[in-house]
């Protein structure tokens, strides 16, 4: 057997006695081999080691007064070196006002200390093992020096409320979870290199005014540094790593620099950090941050500016949620994922630009936006979702480039007005959309829109009850018009069908009352059933189709059926 790790290795406790003033324990690490032949599997003892423990007094009473842990205790003849401070061994015991160890102890129990509150300092040796909940609510602790090597446990120095000076004087310290959380007066902390930061490890250690990271490459376990509150600026490891919530309710933060080494920022990373007024993301060629966790800088109500580099690709949902002074926001090109809420209640922003590699546009994405007026929608974008840009107001102007959306819609419920609010009255579409899907601007507040000439068909209800749409020209690339693409737009005083439109569909007029006049081109031919029923001013037409005049057979398709007995 070569390798520690492949021992087995057993515990066995042997006998107790009373030494001075504190009870010990004898106790044994076996190491054993593992073997396995044609029998079976089976172990074997190689070797035990003898170690001797501080225990609790086996009858109940509490320790007091000034405590000093012999290195050496004497059993008869025999000599043992104490090595360990048991579980519990000096647990609730409220009268202890001093405890010395001596450099041999190289593990110190779980609660081995927990509520001590009449000692002052502790002095621990190089690579001890402090277990969980050690020094736990040992409220008159002042000082702490943490040697080279030591590994912290969970919740060792938590509620230690006296402490205002801690020390780490070597490198390669694990601080445990809840280390030394709600640590109060604690006003600075460096952390050292080759360290690791356990998860709520100086929670609500609201003195902590100074923080510094001495390794590059440290990371930063979940709530690591939440609430605490008058910490005003963190350099972080260049090389490092964030679980969620690490900065949480740091409410005096101004700014923060994300260093380049770091790929994420993690959920809920500085959220609630309400003096952040600016954010920095690092980019180094290739390298930096390519995700922005989900409420990362939720409730950062006073951040104005946040530049995202072009590694980001994913902005996760409620990211930038009631950030109410964001103003400026540049959505990089690679960016795929916006997620829902991500800019939820962003009240001071204009303008939004959706890059042509989003994919989709989740609920509440930028809902409650109100000082919103102008969005463009990148190509790429498939789906809005009816709650996207709810509740902005001001919102007038929406450019999209998005065939896959514009041209899919299929039914009035789903209309662009129910993305983005009827309070919108000017739609830009630009070249590259190919079809304008059924009820895509189904009841939209318009006056005019512009058809790019890339568009070949215009889908069943397209337009209809846009009641302010006043012109409208169909280009020539468009061969196909619908059934009801304008049916009840009231307000519709100009139409210009291009030449090379086909086909008009059913009822496509139905109902446009402020219609006085219509050019049919030579291009047409074929009118659907009732074109222009109830075209009631419809006085004028002019017939350039000899296609469709000289194909008309049936009653049913005369000019009185399809223009109206009001036309002179």
């Amino acid at each position: 057997m070569t390798a520690a790790a492949q021992w087995i290795i057993k515990y066995k406790d042997g006998d107790k006695f009373q030494f001075g003033q504190l009870y010990y324990q004898i106790y044994y690490v076996e190491y054993y081999s593992q073997k396995t032949d044609q029998f079976g599997t089976w172990q074997y003892l190689d070797h035990s080691v003898t170690k001797t423990k501080v225990i609790a007094n086996p009858n109940g009473t509490k320790y007091s007064g000034d405590i000093v842990v012999q290195p050496v205790v004497i059993v008869g003849t025999t000599a043992y070196v104490v090595t360990d401070i048991a579980d519990n061994a000096f647990y609730g015991c409220t009268g202890m006002t001093k405890i010395t160890m001596h450099q041999y102890i190289s593990k110190i129990g779980d609660s081995a200390f927990q509520g001590c509150t009449g000692i002052t300092s502790v002095t621990l040796s190089d690579s001890v093992s402090i277990g969980d909940g050690a020094f736990k609510n040992c409220s008159k602790i002042s000082t702490m020096t943490i040697p080279t090597g030591a590994t912290i446990g969970a919740h060792a120095f938590e509620n230690c409320t006296g402490l205002t000076s801690l020390t780490f004087s070597g490198n390669g310290n694990n601080i445990g979870e809840s280390a030394f959380k709600n640590c109060s007066k604690l006003s600075a902390v460096a952390i050292p290199a080759s360290a690791s930061v356990g998860g709520h490890a100086f929670e609500n250690c609201t003195s902590l005014a100074s923080l510094t990271f001495k390794g590059y490459d440290t990371p930063i376990g979940a709530y690591a540094f939440a609430g605490c509150s008058k910490l005003p600026s963190v350099s972080l490891p260049a090389n490092g790593t964030m679980s969620e919530h690490a900065f949480e309710r740091c409410t005096s933060l101004t700014s923060i620099i994300i260093p380049s080494g770091m790929d994420v920022i993690s959920d809920g990373a500085f959220m609630g950090c309400t003096a952040l007024t600016s954010v920095s993301i690092r980019q180094y060629g290739s390298s930096g941050v390519t995700r922005i966790g989900g409420g990362a800088f939720g409730g950062c109500t006073n951040l104005t500016s946040v530049s995202i580099p072009s590694c980001v690709t994913t902005i996760g949902g409620s990211a930038f949620q009631n950030c109410y002074k964001l103003a400026s926001l540049t959505i990089p090109g690679n960016v795929t994922y916006i997620g829902s809420y991500a800019f939820e209640n962003c009240r001071s922003l204009l303008a939004v630009y959706i890059p042509d590699a989003v994919e989709n546009l989740f609920d509440n994405t930028f809902a409650g936006c109100t000082g919103l007026t102008s969005v463009t929608i990148g190509r790429g974008v498939n789906d809005i979702w009816p709650t996207a840009f709810s509740g902005c107001t001001n919102l007038t102007e929406v450019t999209l480039s998005c065939n896959g959306y514009v041209s899919k819609n299929k039914q009035s419920s789903t209309a662009i007005k129910n993305a983005f609010g009827n309070q919108v009255q000017n739609y830009y579409l630009t070249s590259g959309i190919t079809r304008i899907g059924d009820y895509t601007f189904y009841g939209c507040n318009i006056s005019s829109i512009s058809i790019p000439n890339s568009v070949t068909s215009i889908g069943m209800g397209a337009f209809s009850g846009c009641t302010g749409l006043t012109s409208m020209t169909i280009p020539g690339s468009v061969t196909s018009v619908e059934s009801s693409v304008f049916a009840n737009c009231t307000g519709l005083t100009s139409v210009t069908i291009s030449n090379g439109v086909k086909s008009i569909g059913n009822q496509v007029f139905y109902g446009c009352t402020g219609l006085t006049s219509i050019t049919i081109p030579s291009s047409i031919e074929s009118i659907g059933d009732n074109a222009f029923q109830y075209c009631s001013n419809l006085a004028q037409v002019t017939l350039n189709s000899n296609t469709f005049v000289s194909d008309n057979r049936t009653t049913t398709k005369s000019f009185k059926a399809i223009f109206g007995n009001q036309v002179k």
